[in-house]
C-alpha cells in the first residue's frame, strides 16, 4: 500500500467525490479528510492506493487538477518520526530523573533536615 497526501481540497469537495476521482486511477483503499474542527474546513487528505504504480499514475492524473475552484496538490506522504516521552517523567533535559524527583541542591536536600556528623542540624 501506498499513501498520498492531498492538499489544497476545495471546502465544497467531499470524502465521496475524492473517492471517485483517485478510483478512476487506482484502486483505493482508504481516504482520510482532515477538516478544521471550528470552521469546518478541509485540511488536507490522505489517500491510500494499492501499490507504487498506481500512485505515481494517480500523481500524474490529479496533481494540479482544479476541483472545486482549487488545484490540488497530490504526492507521496512522507512517514512523520515518532517522538515518545515518557509520561510523568517531567524530560526537562539530561539531568530529569536523575534523583528520582529529589529536590537536590549540591550537597542539600530543600525543605528537610538531617543531622549533621558533628551534631548539629542543616538546613
Amino acid at each position: 500500500m501506498v499513501k498520498l497526501f492531498v492538499a489544497n481540497i476545495s471546502d465544497n469537495v467531499s470524502e465521496i467525490r475524492l473517492i471517485e476521482m483517485f478510483s478512476l486511477h487506482a484502486l483505493v483503499s482508504s481516504i482520510k479528510l482532515i477538516v478544521d474542527k471550528q470552521s469546518g474546513k478541509n485540511l488536507y487528505g490522505f489517500v491510500e492506493v494499492q501499490d507504487k504504480f498506481a500512485a505515481d499514475r494517480a500523481i500524474e492524473a490529479l496533481d494540479g487538477l482544479e476541483l472545486g475552484g482549487k488545484r490540488l496538490n497530490v504526492k507521496i506522504a512522507e512517514e512523520r518520526a515518532k517522538t515518545f516521552v515518557k509520561k510523568g517523567s517531567g524530560n526537562k533535559g539530561p539531568e530529569a530523573g536523575k534523583f528520582g524527583g529529589s529536590k537536590f541542591t549540591g550537597n542539600k536536600f530543600t525543605g528537610n533536615k538531617y543531622p549533621a556528623k558533628n551534631g548539629r542540624t542543616s538546613a
